[in-house]
């Protein structure tokens, strides 16, 4: 649908405007550890917010919640945005608590490290990183597997391609050149999108959205109390919704934004509430485009992808273009964040530990930047692999984290180090071996029941154990 010059030459335009924004406000962030971690704690609330909402705005608030408005209706689109914008809301009060605690902290793992010992700060770093692996891989898989569709581009070039592109970002410059990539996606994705939602309002040729929100089957417009709303709600509801209220316990990224925030500590909270609200307009886009797409009667080729048959379809070729610059720059813009934030964990608290100078340390860091490039190329590229499947896993391996980081922020005298050492890599292994085993024997009825397995068993296992294991 489109040519993989094209794309190639979306994809240079992107590079070269990031690139370009980086070098005129980049520059001098990169040779010092705070400079290239926390941009040197100059956040102000509104780009915080900013930077809070882009960071959090990954692929699937583009073909998820699309996917979801269309093939399944209103109640989709609901378990998939409300988790995702209550969630940020929820942790304001411990980004400013957790910040306040450690006020010159770079990680999550820092206050872990104060409240509970270097041994269970060091287990709950490699956990952190694995959330940014699998979180990785979700965007590369999206966009990937976009690409290929749109283009015909190999996957392993596409792979190869999206991982360079974000490494001249964060690789030289760090934490400051994921906030200027955040702000030119902003002004992307809410020109774009809103210029598509904008052409499909004011065409008088196309039915109105709110014909679609049942989606394909007429069946989901009601969020409760029905038999489709059940099972939306046990099979995908569920896992979205627990993963997305458990991410930013999980997810360092969103502790890096309170440590990099400048200003009034007692203000933090502002930025994620603002971040809530300006990620919310994106899933609310998509959903609506997905719903439009229902009412006037699109059969997407790929119904994964429902999105791009939608606009193709009923605003054009040039619309087309502009969601493909947002995928792209999501894409560029999710990995950068993920890639910074692992810089931060593998600086502060494994390098940290090694007596070496900043210049060799700040080195080091960005080996273990490109060794996480790696493992998710090759994890994109393995045979077999889905977008459905990943996205899934990846809300999983974050449900074990969630409940328990929040019950170690507000309730440390319930827990000992040992004791969240032993349930930690319980928790992740369990949601990585059973939604595994989901997938592989097509049972969904063990879904419930893991995902309340990952939530709560971890939290009262560690709890349990402090009491024996001092």
């Amino acid at each position: 649908m489109i040519s993989s010059t094209t794309i190639i030459l979306l994809g240079m335009l992107i590079f070269l405007t990031s690139s370009g924004l980086i070098y005129a406000f980049g520059r001098g962030y990169s040779f010092r550890k705070e400079g290239f971690l926390l941009s040197y704690r100059n956040l102000g609330p509104i780009i915080s917010a900013i930077s809070i909402g882009m960071a959090w705005a990954g692929t699937p608030a583009l073909f998820i919640a699309s996917g979801q408005a269309f093939g399944v209706g209103l109640v989709g689109l609901f378990w998939f945005s409300i988790g995702n914008i209550l969630t940020l809301m929820l942790f304001a009060f411990a980004a400013q608590k957790i910040r306040q605690a450690v006020p010159e902290g770079y990680t999550l793992s820092d206050f872990i490290k104060e409240k509970y010992g270097n041994l269970s700060s060091k287990v709950y770093t490699y956990a952190a990183l694995v959330i940014n692996y699998v979180t990785i891989c979700v965007t590369m898989v999206a966009v990937v597997f976009f690409i290929n569709a749109l283009s015909g581009i190999d996957k392993l070039w596409i792979s190869l391609s999206l991982i360079l592109v974000s490494l001249t970002l964060s690789f030289k410059t760090g934490f400051r050149a994921t906030v200027i990539t955040e702000m030119l996606k902003f002004a992307l994705v809410v020109l774009g999108l809103g210029g598509i939602v904008l052409a499909l309002a004011i065409n008088p040729d196309i039915k109105n959205f709110t014909d679609g929100i049942g989606g394909v089957k007429g069946l989901g417009s009601d969020i409760f109390g029905t038999a489709t709303a059940w099972t939306v709600f046990s099979t995908f509801g569920i896992i979205t919704f627990f993963a997305q209220i458990s991410a930013p316990w999980a997810d360092n990224n969103f502790s890096q934004r309170a440590f990099a925030f400048g200003g009034d500590q007692n203000k933090i909270w502002i930025s994620y509430v603002l971040g809530a609200i300006f990620f919310g307009v994106i899933p609310i886009m998509t959903g609506l485009i997905g719903f439009w797409g229902v009412a006037n009667g699109v059969i997407p080729s790929n119904p994964q992808y429902a999105i791009v048959s939608i606009i193709e379809q009923l605003v054009g070729y040039p619309a087309l273009l502009v969601l493909c610059s947002v995928v792209l720059i999501t894409s560029v813009s999710i990995i950068d964040s993920q890639l910074s934030c692992a810089a931060s964990l593998i600086r502060t608290n494994i390098i940290n530990n090694l007596d070496i100078d900043e210049t060799r340390g700040l080195m080091l860091t960005r080996i273990g930047m490109l060794i996480l490039c790696l493992a998710g190329i090759i994890t994109t590229n393995w045979p077999g692999i889905t977008y459905g499947y990943i996205f899934l896993l990846a809300a999983c391996c974050r449900l074990p984290m969630g409940l328990l980081t929040a019950l170690l922020v507000f309730k440390p005298s319930w827990f000992t180090g040992k004791a969240i050492c032993i349930s930690i890599p319980l928790g992740i292994a369990t949601a990585l071996f059973g939604y595994s085993y989901i997938e592989y024997t097509g049972d969904k009825s063990w879904t419930l029941p893991l995902v309340l397995c990952c939530v709560f068993l971890p939290s009262a296992l560690s709890a349990g154990l402090s009491r024996i294991i001092k």
